[in-house]
């Protein structure tokens, strides 16, 4: 005797007949389905369909495909069908199925850390459109947390400690105003591993000679001349690092971009324009006292001494 098989789920149900008294495909049947109404037996015609599916061709299978059928939460009761190849209706099973509040699909967060920021980004928003987030320490006492729902997708978080563990939290809501659930997870901040300036050993690309060289030459033990621009490049370079250890805008434009900044074989001047650039690189973030100069100004080799023990300095706070 056919069985109507019902599966309730979340935001309607599944159903299949199974047991069918022979192959169901277009030799045997010409559809089956559901029906609110009780079926009887030889009928010509029915009232009402809920779902269906027509035989195929061919079909060893003595059962219907499974269907899903959307349907608000609640409980249904259903008869099945079959219409056999003479076109007549029969029975194929009944039964009761509940349907299950629709379940909205969850975000899913990711986690991004330097040696001082954390940030967290929505990936997938799932179903949700407003988050609230916050973080907290290893002790689970709260840093930062935002007090309402926003559509903002991300969130950034500065100065924290490096090498430490954080907690994340990401609140979601369907309606703006209460939360659904909270998704979290921690992550650790990265080690600080920037080395100090040393003007007796290579730094970069140049070498530990013409690193001496360089500063002999601002030190008035020299020729100018043999200040290397690999010198200058490793001192942006070691400037970008540290703005890149601490989550920091790598280079900021002010003045020039990180390129335009750095020097070649092929251009070796030294312009006001990149000197401020690589000053200005530092003291956004760390004081050098030393003020922006003009074209035709004299730059003064203690302002690269200057400038490297600055760094240092601020290597040593990080």
């Amino acid at each position: 005797m056919a069985e109507l098989v019902l599966t309730g789920e979340h935001g309607g149900f599944s159903w299949q007949i199974t047991d069918l008294g022979s192959p169901f495909n277009s030799s045997n049947y010409i559809s089956a389905g559901l029906s609110p109404i009780e079926i009887e037996s030889g009928a010509t015609e029915i009232d009402y369909v809920v779902d269906s599916v027509n035989a195929k061709s061919s079909g060893k299978n003595y059962y219907t495909t499974e269907r899903f059928v959307e349907m608000e939460p609640g409980a249904y009761y259903y008869y099945g069908w079959c219409q056999a190849a003479n076109g007549k209706y029969y029975p194929a099973g009944e039964g009761r199925v509940d349907v299950k509040e629709a379940q909205l699909i969850a975000p899913e967060i990711e986690l991004e850390s330097t040696a001082t920021t954390v940030t967290v980004t929505v990936i997938d928003s799932g179903d949700y459109r407003y988050f609230k987030f916050s973080i907290y320490d290893s002790s689970h006492n709260v840093i930062e947390e935002d007090t309402r729902y926003r559509t903002t997708t991300s969130r950034f978080y500065e100065n924290l400690s490096p090498n430490t563990k954080y907690y994340v939290y990401c609140s979601y809501s369907s309606n703006g105003s209460t939360a659904d659930d909270t998704l979290s997870d921690y992550i650790y901040t990265q080690e600080l591993s920037v080395d100090l300036w040393d003007w007796e050993s290579s730094n970069g690309s140049a070498t530990a000679s013409q690193t001496l060289k360089a500063y002999n030459a601002v030190t008035n033990k020299g020729n100018v001349s043999d200040f290397s621009y690999k010198v200058w490049n490793d001192m942006c370079y070691k400037v970008y690092e540290i703005r890149s250890t601490l989550g920091a805008w790598a280079w900021d434009t002010q003045y020039l971009s990180y390129d335009d900044t750095l020097m070649s074989s092929a251009d070796k001047v030294l312009t006001a324009k990149r000197f401020n650039s690589l000053k200005y690189n530092i003291g956004s973030l760390y004081s050098t006292g030393i003020s922006d100069v003009s074209t035709g100004d004299k730059v003064y080799g203690s302002y690269f001494t200057t400038l490297m023990d600055v760094v240092n300095e601020w290597i040593g706070t990080l």
